[in-house]
């Protein structure tokens, strides 16, 4: 059986995509300078941001309502 992948966000360091129905999040696996980790962050945040709105479209529970 084939996934169905769909990347909904692509930063330097984050990577969100929707498998099937499953929202996975990949960040690099690296050691950050300072101002790296601040881009992360602000990818991170991003991400986050899609993945609840990916959420609520697709009706999954999220995090803060387990």
């Amino acid at each position: 059986m084939n996934k169905h992948i769909e990347t909904l966000y692509k930063g330097r360091f984050v990577l969100l995509d929707l498998v099937d129905q499953t929202v996975e999040l990949t960040v690099e696996d690296n050691v950050y300078s300072y101002s790296e980790s601040l881009e992360l962050l602000k990818e991170l945040q991003m991400a986050c941001a899609i993945s609840r709105k990916e959420n609520d479209m697709i009706g999954m529970k999220g995090i803060e309502d387990e």
